[in-house]
């Protein structure tokens, strides 16, 4: 690595003084190395950070295709040697007290070695599109944070302890949240458009509730509750894959992978779609309706309800009727195969679906698409009824049957 400077600031926390600079992509991707690169291990205990996974492909993908594109801070580790740090006089500046040392020059002398302690992922991602486009990045900056540590075991030893106290401690947003916040993702910015437009959805819907505090906070699951939640048919993630599935092979859909936000015609045209393909279902599935006026829908731990007042039935539904649209069944044959549904504690729910033991569902993605499979079937998709059967079977330990 050549000589260079860096402006940077000087930071103390714990044990660990470390600095902030700023770095354009392609100085990155020059100085920055992965932990293999400057210590080989030989033993597990040499282990500086995780292997390399396909997560990078995506990170470089998401830098290819937004032009909002963002990373977070990279934390940097120097092995070898030390930085080199020179404070700044700035005249006039005595009001900043203690803090008129913390910011400098940062020097690389050329002689240590820089390895990505936490961001292994992004520098291989920058590496990769800055090869193949160095213009499109190069005013593209990223911010830096470096520590030190000796060569010696115990060095490596606190530098590993970094590395999994930030990825440890480190908060992943939950789905809700994601729904409530992507501005990239067609779905969650359709399936917000839902709550917010449509009436129906608006109301039934589940999206907060309030914590012991009365601070009310977004719901991340999909479980609802017998009693507490029967003015409600959905949470706000279980919408979102509802509309995932009933969109079954749109471009939206496909958007959703490319990590870039659509145009507003493809959005628009995808909030058409997703209105004309739950038009139907919500008019002719009188059990999506509330059941009477007190605004309540009916679940219970007798007989469950009806199939459709279950979130894991209701992505069965939607799996289904999307399959339908692909496949240009009709309307009233979709709805029908919906309506057909008995309820959970008969054939083929029974053991399936719903367990008569303790009065709650079962969950996993394979009942959901056998469920979806057994729909599928009643409306006339060509679907095996004797493998179907046979999965019943197998899923149910031989209670649950087809009904013909």
């Amino acid at each position: 690595m050549k000589a260079t400077n860096f402006v940077a600031l000087k930071a103390q926390m714990g044990s660990w003084q470390y600095y902030i600079c700023r770095m354009s992509l392609s100085e990155a991707v020059e100085y920055l190395k992965f932990a293999e690169q400057v210590k080989p291990y030989e033993i597990l205990d040499d282990l500086l950070q995780r292997e390399l996974s396909t997560r990078a492909k995506e990170i470089a993908e998401y830098l290819e295709k937004n032009d909002d594109r963002f990373f977070g801070s990279l934390i940097v580790a120097v092995y070898g040697g030390s930085p080199k740090f020179s404070a700044i006089e700035i005249e006039g500046a005595a009001f900043l007290g203690n803090r008129l040392g913390a910011v400098g020059i940062l020097n690389f002398d050329g002689k240590e070695n820089y390895y990505v302690l936490d961001g292994q992922h992004r520098l291989a991602a920058m590496r990769n599109v800055v090869n193949k486009n160095p213009e499109r990045y190069a005013k593209d900056e990223v911010s830096v944070i470096l520590v030190s540590h000796p060569e010696s075991p115990e060095g490596i030893q606190k530098a590993r302890r970094l590395f999994t106290n930030v990825n440890r401690y480190a908060v992943k947003t939950n789905k809700a949240t994601n729904i409530a916040l992507d501005e990239d993702d067609p779905l969650a910015i359709l399936t917000r458009r839902l709550v917010r437009e449509d009436l129906y959805f608006r109301d039934v819907t589940k999206i907060g509730k309030r914590n012991k505090n009365g601070i009310i906070r977004l719901v991340a699951g999909e479980a609802l509750h017998i009693g507490a939640d029967d003015n409600v048919l959905m949470t706000l993630p279980t919408l979102y894959e509802c509309n995932r599935h009933l969109l079954r092979e749109h471009q939206l859909v496909v958007e959703v992978e490319r990590q870039q936000r659509p145009s507003e015609s493809t959005l628009e045209n995808g909030w058409r779609e997703l209105g004309r393909r739950w038009g139907p279902i919500l008019t002719g599935v009188p059990n999506l309706l509330f059941a009477s006026d007190n605004r309540k829908f009916v679940r219970n731990r007798q007989d469950g309800g009806a199939l459709v007042v279950r979130p894991i039935a209701q992505k069965a539904m939607c799996v289904a009727a999307g399959k339908g649209y692909s496949a240009h069944v009709s309307e009233e044959a979709i709805v029908n195969a919906i309506n057909r549904a008995p309820r959970l504690s008969e054939d083929p729910w029974r053991g399936f679906l719903w367990n008569p033991e303790d009065g709650t569902m079962f969950a996993g993605k394979d009942r959901i698409d056998l469920a979806a499979r057994i729909l599928c079937r009643w409306m006339g998709i060509p679907e095996d009824a004797q493998e179907i059967e046979n999965q019943l079977r197998i899923i149910t330990s031989d209670s649950a049957r087809l009904p013909s």
